[in-house]
């Protein structure tokens, strides 16, 4: 009644709708239309990024794009799907057009995101997640000759006081 129509196979039965098949591909550029991120101290504030330099500078940040095509089109909840390249191995789902990332290893990333819908390679969009600098070699060096000279003085301290009392 409602135009559904159902096939029986060895595998069970399945269902779709007639106008949901899909007769031609578009061609259509997938284009951001908003990005912003928001950080732990207050994960509901976004804040916008305007200069299409997608860096995560906190490790605890969240990056959210809303995507869409270019023109009038609507967009459906399988329209997008994303996935980073090299972390992720299967592709997400984007509801409504919206991508939230968080979580993501220090380096650099390529986010891809692909139409269902058109045969057009995925759009790349670099993230970069830099190392924080108390993960750096530099830091742990410096560390390392503050604790040293700490220990240093604290062993030229007694000792001074062993000479000094043994006087």
């Amino acid at each position: 009644h409602d135009g559904q129509l159902y096939f029986g196979t060895i595998n069970g039965i399945f269902s779709f709708y007639p106008d949901e098949i899909i007769s031609e591909f578009l061609k259509v550029n997938i284009s951001i239309l908003n990005a912003d991120i928001s950080t732990l101290s207050d994960p509901y504030k976004f804040s916008p990024i305007v200069d299409e330099t997608y860096i995560i500078k906190d490790d605890d940040a969240t990056l959210r794009f809303m995507i869409g095509i270019d023109g009038n089109n609507l967009i459906n909840d399988k329209m997008f799907n994303y996935k980073i390249e090299g972390t992720d191995k299967y592709w997400r789902s984007a509801p409504a057009g919206i991508i939230e990332i968080k979580d993501l290893t220090h380096g650099e990333h390529n986010l891809l995101i692909r139409n269902n819908y058109s045969l057009d390679p995925p759009k790349v969009i670099p993230i970069n997640a830099p190392t924080p600098y108390y993960e750096k070699w530099w830091w742990f060096l410096l560390l390392g000759l503050l604790i040293a000279s700490l220990l240093g003085a604290i062993i030229s301290y007694y000792a001074s006081m062993l000479k000094e009392r043994n006087e």
